[in-house]
């Protein structure tokens, strides 16, 4: 008797343990809530192969992680129109995905719970904060705006190391992760980059510098310049950089380059003599 009640308790134990084991990723819970409309699945899916360059660096198991996180985030986000403009499920995806992206190192609060609600202008916008005309905004209290416009074109040109979303999510993960954060990473981090951006900022002996001009603006604009060039060009930024590239990767957790040589390897051996052969020119 009393080893039936030990095997029934047994059996107990494996199917909560099997239930929690399913469930405590909520890539994995959220996609199984879809299991009765796959349409939202296939379609964020194809909007992500179609669209999204990040995602073809994964491998199986990676994409259905990314692509649970990034039903994540679109349910979680309160998308609100401005100007007339339509918010279709693809611009939620495309958002979605670029938060995901820039967590995809995070097990925990990967969908930026700070910034719960996010605005969408057709085109460059009125900002009257700073009296002038925006293509993003993102502030440290959890307000993010964008124009849609520019947000395409980020994406549509995968290699210029221009991204609106990028850039104004890098804003959000620095206010949302590292901001008073105090770590050996993080720490070490502040200090290449601001031997960089002093570099930039004085540019004394007027040279050429891998990371774009706006970048010199200020240590919040290093941090988002620095994070658009990451994620469009690793092989060059690790080339330009590479200090710097290992120190945002400890930070982030993720570490593009070699996601692409494990995954893409033949694209990885490209992308590393595309960046030799312009450092050389």
């Amino acid at each position: 008797m009393m080893e039936v009640e030990l095997f029934t308790l047994f059996i107990l134990f494996c199917f909560l343990f099997a239930i929690y084991i399913i469930t405590k990723d909520e890539g994995a819970s959220y996609i199984k809530s879809f299991k009765n409309n796959n349409f939202y699945l296939l379609e964020a899916s194809n909007i992500l192969e179609r669209e999204f360059a990040f995602y073809a660096y994964l491998n199986k198991d990676q994409k259905r992680l990314f692509l649970g996180r990034v039903m994540v985030i679109v349910g979680k986000k309160n998308f609100y129109s401005r100007e007339g403009l339509e918010i279709t499920f693809r611009m939620k995806v495309l958002v979605g995905a670029t938060i995901a992206k820039l967590t995809f190192g995070m097990y925990e609060n990967f969908w930026m719970p700070l910034y719960e609600d996010i605005g969408l202008y057709p085109k460059v916008f009125y900002s009257r904060y700073l009296d002038t005309f925006v293509k993003g905004l993102t502030s440290p209290r959890g307000n993010i705006l964008l124009s849609w416009e520019d947000f395409e074109k980020g994406l549509n040109n995968k290699y210029d190391k221009l991204n609106l979303g990028l850039h104004e999510f890098a804003h959000a993960y620095y206010f949302s992760y590292l901001h008073e954060k105090r770590n050996k990473d993080f720490s070490l981090y502040k200090i290449e980059a601001r031997w960089i951006h002093l570099d930039m900022k004085n540019n004394i002996l007027d040279k050429d510098f891998y990371l774009r001009d706006y970048a010199a603006a200020n240590e919040h604009e290093f941090w988002a310049v620095s994070i658009e060039h990451y994620f469009e060009n690793p092989f060059g930024f690790y080339k330009a950089y590479p200090r710097l590239y290992i120190l945002i990767s400890r930070v982030i957790q993720l570490d593009l380059r070699r996601i692409i040589n494990e995954n893409q390897p033949e694209l990885a051996r490209k992308y590393e003599a595309e960046s030799i052969h312009n450092e050389a020119d």
